[in-house]
C-alpha cells in the first residue's frame, strides 16, 4: 500500500472511530513547548503560537489503535507535527508550517500582498519543494520579483540547529534555481531564526514574519540612525540595498546583488548634486556614493570634493530631488591643491607603499580616506605588512608624504619610525634605558627647532610621557601670537612631531595682526546673498561669533519657506566656509526676526 493511501485511510478511520472523544482527548493533553497537533482541516490560518509535543502515552495509544496497524505514533508525528517554520519574504510575506517529512501543514499570508500570492493555491499536504515553487512562481507572475526588485528573504526556524541550517542552504539553492529559470537575476538572503522575545514581539506588533523582524533588528543594531519604524514597511530589496551600503545583516547569508534599477542611478545622482552645487562632474573627486534612508525615502548619500571644498548631498533615489546638502570650504591647501588635480586614493596608497618599501600584494589595507589636516587635503592611510602597522598622511595633490608612522604589531610595541614633513624624522627603536636628556634639554631642542629664544616664550609646559612604547617629552609654549606643540624623544632629543597655530585672542587683544571683522548684520546679508533669499523674508534662529580651528567665524542659522539654512562664514572676509540645508522641524515658513 502506498504512503498516501495509508495517510488517507488513517485520517478517515480516525474521523469515523472517534468523532465524539477527540476534543476530550486533546483537552486532556498538556501543551508542551515543542508545539501542538495540527488539525487536519486547517487551510490558511491566522498567526498563532506553534509547535507540538504529542500527548503522553494515552494519546499515543489512541493514535496507534485508530491507525489499525497501518503505521505507529512515530510515523504520525513525523507527518503531522510542526517541525519547521519557513518564511518567504519579498514584500508579500508567506509563512509555511512543515512537518519532519517536509509535508506542508499550513500556509499563512502575513499581509495583504501575501493573500494575492496564495490566492488559488491549495498548498496544505503538498511537498515543501512543490509549495516553494508555487509561491515563488506566483510572486514572479504577480510582479513582486523582477529585475527592478529581485531580493527575497528565506527564514528557517527549527529547534535542531543542524537541520535548520541544512534546510536553509537547500532552500536557497532551490530558490536560486527557480529565479534563474524565470530569467530573474535574484539576490537571495537566508537565515535561521532564533525566536527571542524581542523578535516575537516585533513580529506580532507589526504583523510581519519573525525572519523579517530579525533582519530589521540586525540593521538597527548596526546603524543607530535607523529605527524599527523606519524599516518595518520597507521591502526586502530596500533592506538589502541599505545593508549593502555598509549595514550589517548579522548571520544572514547573501547571494547575488540587490537591484537598484528602479532608482535613478549613482551617475544621475552625482549629476543632480553637481548641478545644485554649481560644479562640473569632471572636476569632482568622488569619495562616497551609497544608499541611505532619509525622511521616508531611499536616497543616494554622496560625498565629493572640488579642490579643498567638501560637498555632502542626499539625493532622492527616485525623483532626483535634493533632500540635504552641505558645503565645507577647508581653505587654501598648503600644496596649492585648490587649483591642482587630486591624485586619487589608489595613487596615494601607492605613494605610501613606495615610501614604506612595501609591495601592494604584501599589504592589508585597514583604512583609506580623504581628509583635511590644517587646511591641507590629505589621504589618511593605514595598512599592515609583515607584522608592521603603517600609518600615512599623503598630500592629495602632490603625493608628498605629510606624516608617517610605523609600529611592530606582531611581537609587541617596538617604538617604530615616525616623521613629518619639515618636522624631522627618527629611525630605530625610539630609545631605551633610563639615560634621558631631561626636560630643560628637551625644551631647548624645541626652541632651536622653532627658531625662537627662551627669553621670548611664555605659557611653557613640559611633561614626560610614553607614546607607542617610546619615552618622550610633550612640550607646549607660545612665542608672540604663535602656539607650539612638540614631542621630543626623551633619549635622543630628536623632534618626533610638532604643530604650530595662531592664537587669535592674542592677535585681537594686542593688535599684532589685523583683527577687523564684519558686523553681524553684514554676516547675515552675506549668507542671504549666497542662499539667494531676502534677509527681510527669513526667520533667524542663530547668529553667533565663534572660533573654529584657529579662525574666527560667524555661525548663522535661519528658516525660509520650510527650509533650514546653516552657515559658517569668515568673520573678517565674509567668505563662506560651510553651508547646509535641511527641512525646518518647527514649522517656520516665511517670517522675520
Amino acid at each position: 500500500m502506498k504512503q498516501t493511501d495509508v495517510e488517507r485511510r488513517l485520517k478517515e478511520s480516525f474521523e469515523r472511530a472517534t468523532p465524539d472523544v477527540w476534543e476530550g482527548i486533546l483537552s486532556g493533553c498538556a501543551q508542551q513547548q515543542k508545539g501542538k497537533v495540527i488539525p487536519m482541516t486547517t487551510t490558511i490560518k491566522t498567526k498563532k503560537n506553534r509547535r507540538f509535543v504529542p500527548a503522553l502515552a494515552g494519546i499515543a495509544a489512541a493514535l496507534v489503535l485508530v491507525a489499525g496497524g497501518f503505521f505507529g505514533f512515530g510515523q504520525y508525528q513525523k507527518a503531522y507535527a510542526v517541525d519547521s517554520v519557513i518564511a518567504l519574504d519579498v514584500n508579500p510575506s508567506v509563512e509555511l508550517e512543515v512537518s519532519q517529512t517536509e509535508r506542508v501543514l499550513s500556509a499563512q499570508a502575513l499581509n495583504e500582498d501575501a493573500q494575492v500570492i496564495l490566492s488559488g493555491l491549495d498548498l496544505e499536504g503538498s511537498n515543501l519543494n512543490v509549495a516553494v515553487h508555487a509561491i515563488i512562481g506566483s510572486m514572479v507572475t504577480n510582479g513582486y520579483i523582477d529585475e527592478l526588485a529581485n531580493s527575497i528573504l528565506i527564514s528557517v526556524e527549527n529547534d535542531d540547529a543542524q537541520r535548520g541550517a541544512e534546510l536553509q542552504q537547500r532552500l536557497t539553492q532551490e530558490v536560486e534555481t527557480i529565479l534563474s529559470d524565470a530569467a530573474v537575476d535574484g539576490a537571495v538572503l537566508s537565515q535561521t531564526v532564533t525566536a527571542t522575545q524581542e523578535v516575537q514581539d516585533l513580529a506580532n506588533d507589526y504583523g510581519i514574519s519573525q525572519g523579517k523582524a530579525q533582519l530589521i533588528l540586525n540593521l538597527v543594531a548596526a546603524n543607530p540612525q535607523y529605527t524599527v519604524t523606519d524599516l518595518v514597511g520597507r521591502t526586502i530589496n530596500e533592506l538589502n540595498l541599505l545593508a549593502s551600503a555598509g549595514g550589517s545583516l548579522g548571520d544572514v547569508s547573501a547571494t547575488g546583488s540587490a537591484s537598484d534599477l528602479s532608482y535613478i542611478g549613482q551617475d544621475a545622482a552625482l549629476e543632480k548634486a553637481c548641478a545644485h552645487a554649481g560644479v562640473s562632474v569632471s572636476s569632482v573627486t568622488l569619495h562616497k556614493c551609497e544608499f541611505d534612508w532619509e525622511d521616508g525615502a531611499m536616497v543616494y548619500e554622496l560625498e565629493f570634493y572640488v579642490g579643498n571644498v567638501e560637498y555632502e548631498y542626499d539625493i532622492n533615489a527616485t525623483t532626483g530631488a535634493v533632500v540635504k546638502s552641505s558645503r565645507d570650504d577647508h581653505g587654501a591647501s598648503s600644496s596649492g591643491g585648490a587649483t591642482g588635480t587630486d591624485i586619487g586614493g589608489d595613487a596615494a596608497l601607492q605613494k605610501a607603499y613606495d615610501h614604506a618599501g612595501v609591495s601592494a600584494s604584501a599589504a592589508t589595507v585597514r583604512e583609506m580616506k580623504r581628509d583635511y589636516d590644517d587646511g591641507r587635503a590629505v589621504y589618511d592611510i593605514e595598512f599592515h605588512a609583515a607584522g608592521v602597522k603603517y600609518e600615512y598622511e599623503i598630500d592629495a595633490y602632490t603625493g608628498a608624504v605629510v606624516k608617517y608612522e610605523s609600529e611592530t604589531i606582531s611581537s609587541g610595541n617596538a617604538g617604530g619610525n615616525t616623521g613629518s614633513n619639515g618636522g624631522g624624522s627618527t629611525n630605530g627603536n625610539g630609545g631605551s634605558g633610563t639615560n634621558y636628556i631631561g626636560s630643560s634639554a628637551a625644551l631647548q631642542k624645541a626652541y632651536d627647532h622653532a627658531g625662537v629664544s627662551a627669553s621670548n616664550v611664555f605659557d611653557v609646559e613640559s611633561d614626560f610621557d610614553w607614546d607607542d612604547g617610546r619615552a618622550v617629552y610633550e612640550i607646549e609654549f607660545q612665542c608672540g601670537a604663535t602656539e607650539y606643540e612638540y614631542e621630543i624623544d626623551a633619549v635622543t632629543g630628536a623632534v618626533i612631531t610638532y604643530e604650530m597655530d595662531t592664537d587669535d585672542d592674542y592677535v585681537a587683544n594686542t593688535g599684532s595682526a589685523s583683527s577687523s571683522r564684519i558686523t553681524a548684520d553684514q554676516a547675515k546679508s552675506a549668507v542671504c546673498t549666497h542662499a539667494g533669499v531676502s534677509s527681510a523674508s527669513v526667520t533667524w534662529t542663530k547668529c553667533e561669533l565663534d572660533e573654529d580651528d584657529g579662525r574666527w567665524c560667524y555661525e548663522l542659522e535661519f528658516c525660509y519657506d520650510g527650509t533650514e539654512y546653516e552657515y559658517e562664514i569668515d568673520a573678517s572676509s565674509g567668505a563662506v566656509y560651510s553651508s547646509e540645508q535641511d527641512h525646518c522641524d518647527d514649522g517656520h515658513r516665511h517670517g522675520h526676526s
